[in-house]
């Protein structure tokens, strides 16, 4: 197997456990499962954005572990999630779009400035998607 075909292979395997605990534990209408996912992203996001910061390992180097992998497996799990109907919440489609492509970037050019990019296109998307719930944030299970 290539090393791609082995990546793709892991962020496979991540996407479906991850799947596989949205349809376990979240019983909800399709924004509800969307909540559930987005908080899922930041916790392995902001995991990963400060193995990138830290400077013990390169960026590239952070762009192929296992974090990185769940991060962009809860990506394809989203992108999934948004195929099905009935979602009582609207999707800032734009900012997720915005913040998919800054994870394009940061493979592309693995430095410090794309790996802000990534995380302020994060932090756009989950004000927009959190407008109006308590505080701005996400509500936690």
């Amino acid at each position: 197997m290539s090393p791609i075909e082995e990546r793709n292979s892991r962020i496979g395997s991540w996407a479906k456990k991850l799947a596989g605990r949205l349809e376990s534990e979240v019983a909800g209408d399709s924004g509800e499962r969307m909540l559930w996912l987005v908080r899922h992203l930041e916790q392995y996001l902001e995991r990963w954005l400060g193995f990138a910061r830290c400077g013990q390992v390169t960026i590239a180097a952070s762009l192929d572990n296992e974090t990185f992998f769940v991060v962009l497996a809860a990506v394809q799990v989203i992108e999934n999630t948004l195929d099905q109907a009935g979602s009582t919440r609207p999707f800032p489609q734009e900012e997720w779009e915005g913040f998919c492509a800054a994870l394009s970037r940061v493979h592309q050019t693995p430095n410090r400035p794309t790996v802000a990019q990534v995380s302020e296109a994060f932090e756009g998307f989950y004000r927009k998607l959190t407008d109006g719930e308590i505080g701005g944030e996400l509500p936690r299970s």
